[in-house]
């Protein structure tokens, strides 16, 4: 069973008036059929981007938040991950789905953070996405609030917060390579 970690960052959480600006994903099994010294590399395939807005607009908040990432696409601050225009980023992600034997015939179910209410959305908005991606994404999604879930205040909790109830120590996870691979993490750990 393959899942597909999922993570975006964007300048604000309405897509309307916010830009996305890096997408991360990572595949992997969370019971792989290979023995505990196989190298987690082996067992995960990922893939990420930052995409070189020639506008960038939203919350002064997010802006804040993401001056590393908005320094890295407008080259003035050393990136080593692929820059990828808007429209480049789907047709490259399809691409490397595929390469791992993911599509439309084996289709994945996506592990997300907040995945529908937040990433989702603003994932739309790039070109191409509900053609080339969805239709290789199973309908529903495994939020990993879900896994920790408090039946005495009744809320999901947070990726940060579900990493601290396993005791992995992140600090702020604003990036979303950290994010797709933390979320690949909590979810490997509670199928062990």
């Amino acid at each position: 069973m393959k899942l597909l970690a999922l993570a975006a960052t964007s300048t604000g959480d309405d897509p309307k008036t916010g830009c996305i600006l890096e997408v991360a994903a990572v595949l992997f099994d969370p019971q792989p059929d290979l023995h505990e010294t196989t190298p987690k590399q082996r067992r995960w395939a990922t893939w990420d981007c930052i995409i070189t807005n020639s506008y960038i607009q939203g919350s002064p908040s997010r802006l804040a938040d993401n001056m590393e990432v908005i320094e890295e696409i407008a080259g003035t601050f050393p990136g080593y991950r692929q820059r990828l225009a808007p429209s480049q980023v789907v047709p490259k992600i399809r691409e490397w789905l595929v390469s791992n034997d993911v599509s439309s015939d084996a289709p994945v179910t996506v592990a997300g953070d907040s995945y529908d209410r937040f990433d989702r959305p603003h994932l739309l908005r790039l070109p191409g996405w509900t053609t080339m991606i969805e239709s290789s994404l199973r309908p529903a999604v495994l939020d990993v609030g879900s896994l920790c879930f408090r039946p005495d205040d009744g809320r999901l909790q947070g990726l940060e917060e579900c990493l601290d109830v396993i005791g992995v120590t992140c600090g702020a996870l604003s990036r979303a390579e950290e994010r797709a691979l933390h979320i690949a993490t909590l979810v490997s750990r509670f199928f062990t």
